[in-house]
């Protein structure tokens, strides 16, 4: 089974859980950190070790990752050990830091809704 590891910006969590359950469906293991409560862990240290875990991961990125520096903390750690990086994009949203010259993933409305098939 695939792992998945969902980079997000945790205003967006609405629509991250329908991402996390249409991956699921299809039979992929999806790693959300607001999901894995461990009281008194790092959460620095809680994100390295499921981004080492996981297979991919899927960076979401709406209007509102701009304001997270976490997100792209994530990325480029991702990047650092080697992990896939795919990113799903709300449109109007640039790509700028780690992922830049990356392709990506457009969805016209990801911030409001779930991204079409």
């Amino acid at each position: 089974m695939l792992s998945v590891f969902i980079g997000h910006s945790s205003p967006d969590y609405e629509v991250i859980t329908k991402v996390k359950e249409t991956l699921e469906v299809q039979g992929f293991y999806v790693y959300l950190a607001e999901e894995d409560v461990r009281a008194g862990t790092y959460l620095s240290a809680k994100i390295e070790e499921a981004i080492g875990r996981c297979d991919v991961v899927l960076a979401i990125l709406t209007s509102k990752v701009s304001k997270s520096a976490w997100v792209q903390q994530e990325l480029g750690y991702a990047k650092a050990i080697g992990k896939l990086i795919i990113p799903l994009v709300e449109e109007r949203v640039n790509i700028t830091g780690f992922l830049t010259g990356v392709e990506k993933i457009r969805s016209e409305k990801l911030g409001a809704s779930t991204p079409k098939n």
